[in-house]
């Protein structure tokens, strides 16, 4: 059971992360991704299992959570930038109380193999030498001083830019074949409309317009009527 001094330091992170939170948007320090059209634009030019990665990194059910698996895909807007791929414990979810009772229910030896507030996310740094943190938690973008002001992030490792475009996960986006994975839309868009309705705290306004962008730019409705003649040919349809 988590005890009252772990209360009250979840408290007080809350308390700077909304003081820090507040400060960083009203000066240009935090901002959602959409608010980048360039960075939006070049995300538009590549897919991830048939989901374009500018939908994809805008709903925060398929990203919050998924940090090891979606931080990746945020490079792609990146353009001619450096950046790193960065692993690091932080406030937000180290000091999280049902995280940590979660973590103190462990045996000595189970606390071995687990990386207690582990996260991963991306570090850009634009031309002008200023660099910014890319947290596929929540969509936003933060300066690097303000986001280390609200999480206190402690690094376990870093991966540069040449070893994230030669790795595998990122070869594997380039390869995709838009033509054969754009039919996973038949049942990936209804989820991410369901989406919309429920459970999309941010970015709601934008995400609906990239995906009715993408719907429209993909002929969507095409597909759908592919795969419904596709299932009535074999009986699953009337």
């Amino acid at each position: 059971m988590v005890s009252n001094k772990d209360i009250e330091k979840w408290n007080s992170y809350r308390k700077n992360l909304c003081q820090v939170f507040d400060y960083g948007r009203k000066n240009g320090l935090i901002y959602p991704i959409e608010d980048d059209e360039e960075f939006m634009e070049r995300l538009r030019h590549f897919t991830w299992g048939g989901m374009r990665l500018s939908v994809l990194l805008l709903c925060e059910k398929m990203t919050n959570g998924f940090c090891y698996d979606r931080s990746i895909l945020f490079s792609f807007g990146f353009g001619n930038d450096d950046f790193r791929r960065v692993y690091a414990s932080i406030d937000g979810i180290k000091l999280r109380p049902d995280y940590l009772e979660r973590y103190q229910s462990y045996s000595e030896e189970e606390k071995k193999n687990v990386l207690f507030g582990d996260h991963c996310y991306m570090e850009r740094v634009r031309e002008d030498g200023t660099v910014w943190i890319y947290d596929p938690s929540q969509g936003f973008v933060y300066r690097k001083d303000i986001y280390e002001q609200i999480e206190h992030p402690v690094l376990r490792k870093t991966v540069s830019k040449e070893n994230v475009i030669s790795s595998f996960e990122y070869q594997d986006i380039l390869r995709e074949d838009i033509d054969y994975s754009k039919y996973a839309l038949f049942l990936l868009v209804p989820v991410y409309e369901a989406l919309l309705v429920v459970g999309q705290p941010f970015h709601k306004e934008a995400l609906k317009r990239e995906l009715d962008l993408y719907k429209s730019e993909i002929h969507y409705e095409k597909i759908v009527e592919e795969e419904k003649n596709k299932m009535k040919k074999i009986g699953l349809l009337a």
